[in-house]
């Protein structure tokens, strides 16, 4: 006699394995799901951290300091005293030379000393300078007829500038007339007559009042 199998409890039976089957896949899939959100957000996190760091060493790299500002350059003036003048910074010559064309005397250049003493001083710069009579061109002349070059500075064969300094009075006569430098071969005592010789000069005045001043001449003797 054949055993009749009961169908309904056999259903029931695979109805709970399925059952379980479908509550552990469904477990497995939502561990899967959770697992795979975890790590994107991982990889999202990673890839902002790393993308501020990139930013941070750009912001670095690219910082410039601010420029310096410029530095000014000072420069010193210094002052001198007109004592100070130099006769080798005189340009302006007075040339005697031998043969026709033996004359080129420049202005002659004024002295301002300071360190003057007695009763009447020195104007140092005057409204109205001295003057030869008749002008430049005239104490050009003068020198150019009176001056004579010196046996003795031709054989040695002397040449060089000679300054003469002197003192233009009140009256317009000169006084104190010397040589500061000279170059020897009885030049320097020839450039001293011929000063000497001049007639009145026309004083300087300052305030409408005469005053006296000192000038130099540079005279510079050259052979042909």
């Amino acid at each position: 006699m054949k055993t009749k199998k009961n169908f309904k409890k056999d259903i029931t039976h695979f109805r709970v394995i399925f059952f379980q089957v479908g509550i552990i896949i469904s477990l497995a899939i939502t561990l899967v799901a959770f697992e795979w959100k975890t790590y994107e957000n991982n990889e999202m996190m990673l890839v902002s951290a790393a993308a501020s760091q990139i930013d941070s060493e750009i912001i670095i790299n690219t910082k410039q300091e601010a420029p310096k500002p410029p530095q000014m350059k000072v420069t010193e003036f210094k002052t001198t005293s007109k004592n100070d003048a130099k006769v080798d910074d005189i340009v302006d010559l007075i040339k005697i030379e031998t043969g026709i064309n033996d004359t080129n005397i420049i202005v002659p250049v004024e002295i301002t000393d300071e360190k003057i003493t007695g009763v009447d001083t020195f104007v140092l710069i005057p409204e109205i300078s001295p003057e030869f009579p008749g002008g430049l061109e005239n104490m050009y002349k003068y020198i150019k007829d009176n001056l004579k070059y010196t046996d003795i500075a031709k054989k040695t064969n002397i040449t060089g500038t000679i300054y003469v300094e002197f003192t233009v009075e009140k009256d317009g006569s000169l006084t104190d007339v010397h040589v500061i430098r000279g170059i020897g071969g009885g030049l320097d005592e020839e450039a001293i007559r011929v000063v000497e010789s001049m007639p009145k000069w026309q004083p300087a005045r300052q305030g409408g009042m005469p005053v006296k001043v000192k000038y130099q001449i540079p005279i510079a003797f050259n052979l042909k």
